[in-house]
Formats: structure tokens, C-alpha cells, sequence
């Protein structure tokens, strides 16, 4: 599928969401670390309901991390 395929067919969608995108708390993280943070406190996999309607079927639920980082001082000559 073409990129003008994937606009035509998602162009109902608002425009923030076709540029978006998700990675994984390891990539995150990996990368939070990779450009001088440091991971003072990590608490994974905490649940979270984005929607939920006991009357129906409906149920969102996410698995979020809670963390905590602080920048490392870079000392220089």
C-alpha cells in the first residue's frame, strides 16, 4: 500500500493521529538513557482503563509505566 492509499483511506482520521506513533517502554526507555538520562525510579506494568462501561461490553484497559528520570551532568574540561 502506496502512502496516498493510506491517507485516502484513513482521511476521516485527524491528522495528529496518522503522525503519531508507539513504541515500547523498552525502546523509551533505551533511548531516554541513550541521550543522557538517568532511570531513577521504574514502576511497570500498572493498569490503567481508558474506557470501561460495566453495562456494556466496552473495556480499554492499558498497561502503563510510571517512571522517573533525571538528566546526567556532563562535566567539562
Amino acid at each position: 500500500m502506496t502512502m496516498k492509499e493510506y491517507d485516502r483511506i484513513h482521511s476521516h482520521l485527524d491528522q495528529r493521529y496518522l503522525s503519531s506513533i508507539d513504541i515500547s517502554w523498552e525502546d523509551a526507555r533505551e533511548a531516554l538513557i541513550n541521550i543522557g538520562f538517568e532511570i531513577v525510579e521504574e514502576n511497570v506494568d500498572n493498569q490503567s482503563y481508558y474506557t470501561n462501561d460495566e453495562t456494556s461490553m466496552m473495556s480499554t484497559e492499558f498497561r502503563c509505566v510510571f517512571f522517573v528520570a533525571k538528566k546526567k551532568i556532563q562535566n567539562h574540561p
